[in-house]
């Protein structure tokens, strides 16, 4: 294969990895619209995958007299790679201990998609919007080359 061809596929990639970065962001946003309601704590814990801790936290909670279950914690639900010592991971489901009251969002047209954080951290979305300019850019610069 030439450099055209490395240089196309970098840039495909590099513009899908960019639609996930907007499909992620238009997931943030519409929570803001998304209703509040109390929730309860059932379980929190730390994943660990072995390449990466991930915070779990389920919780149960009740929208127009149906208890719905949920393990969902933001939007886009970020999984934390090593080096995130366990510490940091902990510390994230701290405020989620079982059994604790907690405020909980819902969509108001599915009730059962509802999440504790309204947003994501910005370091997943600055990630992603990173690793998609590097294959675009890449992309240009093999197409360039003689």
């Amino acid at each position: 294969m030439n450099n055209q061809t490395f240089g196309f596929i970098a840039i495909a990639v590099g513009i899908g990895v960019g639609i996930c970065f907007v499909r992620a962001l238009k997931r943030q946003f519409a929570t803001g619209k998304w209703i509040a309601a109390s929730g309860k704590v059932l379980e929190s814990k730390v994943l660990d995958h072995g390449s990466s801790l991930e915070p779990y936290v389920k919780y149960s909670y009740v929208v127009r007299g149906q208890t719905y279950i949920s393990d969902r914690m933001a939007p886009n639900q970020y999984v934390f790679s090593q080096p995130a010592s366990i510490s940091s991971v902990e510390k994230m489901i701290a405020p989620y201990r079982a059994g604790k009251p907690i405020k909980i969002y819902f969509n108001p047209q599915n009730p059962q998609d509802a999440v504790i954080k309204k947003s994501d951290s910005m370091f997943g979305n600055i990630i992603i919007l990173a690793v998609s300019l590097i294959f675009i850019i890449a992309g240009l610069g093999l197409m360039n080359k003689k």
